[in-house]
């Protein structure tokens, strides 16, 4: 009776084994990130990357910006293909961003598609103090809390933490499972 205890133990343990195992052959795909700005808001696109690096570098988020387009691409065509092709898309809201065309009838038309069929997250930072019943995005939760524009904080460093952390909650529940996009056809990048 001990010996057969002790065998069915021993097999427990080893089927747990197999399958950590398993677990650690079969990585997720990385949560693809979009980034959306003005460039007249380029540093602060720069100082938002710094904050996602560390969730790059893990493998959790793969950032996507058009300072990525090669020299000689298209960059309408590898902006759009991008966008297509993200889980998540993280606009830096301002005056600037409010003002451009493209970013509206491009961007944010593409992505608010995609939203709407349940494929893709929609996160509005708010980086300067805007408007934001002009935008469609006003229906979406904005960061930091309270959707207090990153340049009124007095301390900067702060507002990027606040930003960083609730970002952080989503590319994980995204990365593991937790939270479901529907499945969508990725173009080739």
């Amino acid at each position: 009776m001990k010996t057969s205890i002790l065998s069915y133990l021993q097999s427990l343990k080893n089927g747990l084994n197999c399958d950590q195992k398993l677990n650690h052959t079969m990585p997720q795909q990385p949560v693809k990130v979009f980034i959306s700005y003005s460039h007249k808001d380029e540093d602060y696109k720069d100082t938002l990357n710094t904050y996602l690096t560390p969730y790059e570098r893990k493998g959790t988020i793969k950032i996507w910006d058009d300072r990525d387009i090669l020299p000689g691409q298209i960059w309408d065509t590898e902006i759009k293909q991008a966008v297509l092709n993200a889980d998540i898309v993280l606009f830096l809201v301002s005056p600037d961003f409010m003002a451009s065309g493209y970013i509206d009838g491009v961007e944010l038309k593409t992505a608010m598609e995609l939203h709407v069929e349940g494929k893709m997250v929609l996160i509005p930072i708010i980086i300067r103090p805007s408007d934001l019943s002009l935008l469609d995005l006003k229906i979406f939760q904005a960061v930091p809390k309270d959707a207090k524009p990153i340049s009124t904080w007095e301390n900067k460093d702060e507002a990027w933490l606040n930003v960083i952390q609730q970002l952080g909650k989503l590319f994980n529940a995204i990365y593991d499972g937790t939270f479901i996009l529907k499945k969508k056809l990725h173009y080739p990048s």
